[in-house]
This record gives C-alpha cells, sequence and structure tokens, in this order.
C-alpha cells in the first residue's frame, strides 16, 4: 500500500451528495386529481342550479314588470274607465300567472271573488282580504261601475301575491 494513501483523510476519497431529480408537475397525484373532480362537479352543480332559479322565477320578474306597467298605464290615462280597465288588466295577469305556475288547477273558471281566495291559499298568509275580493267581484261584473278600491293598496297586494306564492 501506498503511505501516503494511508495517511490521507479517508472523508476526501468519498463523493458529494447527489441529489434526484425535483418532481415534475406530470403526472398528478391522485389528490390533485380528486381535487380537479370536486372542484368541476361543485362548479358545473351550482350553475345548474342558478340557471334553474333564474328560469323557474323568471315569470315573477315578468309579471311584476308588467303590474308595473300596468300601474303606469293607470296613471297616465285620463280616461273614465282606465280604473275599472285596470282591474280587468291586472285580474288577467294574475290568472296568467297563477295558470303558469299552477297548470294542473282549475283556476280558470272560479268567478273573481273566489278566484282571489284560491290565490290566498297558495301564500303562506293570505294577501287579499275577504273585503277587497267582494269589492273586486262586484266592480269588474257591474256595467259603467267605477271600482270603489284603493288602486295603490291592490296594487301592492298583487305585487305581494306575485313575489310570495308558492
Amino acid at each position: 500500500m501506498n503511505p501516503s494513501a494511508a495517511t490521507a483523510n479517508p472523508l476526501e476519497q468519498l463523493r458529494d451528495i447527489h441529489l434526484p431529480d425535483t418532481p415534475g408537475l406530470w403526472p398528478l397525484a391522485p389528490g390533485w386529481w380528486l381535487l380537479i373532480i370536486l372542484s368541476v362537479t361543485s362548479i358545473a352543480a351550482i350553475t345548474l342550479f342558478i340557471i334553474r332559479y333564474r328560469t323557474k322565477n323568471r315569470y315573477r320578474k315578468l309579471a311584476n314588470q308588467e303590474a308595473d306597467q300596468l300601474m303606469q298605464e293607470l296613471k297616465n290615462s285620463s280616461c273614465e274607465q282606465s280604473e275599472k280597465r285596470y282591474f280587468e288588466q291586472a285580474m288577467a295577469l294574475l290568472k296568467r300567472t297563477s295558470l303558469h305556475r299552477y297548470p294542473s288547477e282549475k283556476m280558470a273558471a272560479v268567478s273573481a271573488n273566489h278566484y282571489l281566495e284560491l290565490l290566498n291559499q297558495h301564500c303562506k298568509k293570505p294577501v287579499f282580504s275577504e273585503q277587497v275580493c267582494e269589492q273586486i267581484a262586484e266592480s269588474i261584473y257591474k256595467p259603467q261601475s267605477q271600482p270603489n278600491i284603493d288602486i295603490q293598496h291592490f296594487h301592492q297586494m298583487m305585487k305581494t301575491w306575485i313575489k310570495s306564492h308558492r
């Protein structure tokens, strides 16, 4: 043996530590795949829920807009029969809205006062009072009569029903 090799530091004969390559982005670990699948599924479910909710309640928004348009036409009209026409159109709007929401029920053939009572049954608490039901029924079917109902109050009741029926 070489005497110089025996006296040399044995640590100098060791090689440097060889580090492994850093892991790449691909292929992904199973936990990442699970997270991606859950995220995509959640986003799709939330989007579908929002689309269905908006589509399902779109008729309410349109009915509210039409109710506001009826009130605006009443305010702009100077005709003496405009109030009676407003109530006729408002009742038609309520009937269209209820038939859209409850197509299987026989609501179209019911008289006005019973019809408003039926509408009350589809709310948590009644919106239309019995007095208003009777007054509207009387005023719609009498020729040349002016309704003696507070129009603003009826308008608010109609909008409340459109907004809150089940």
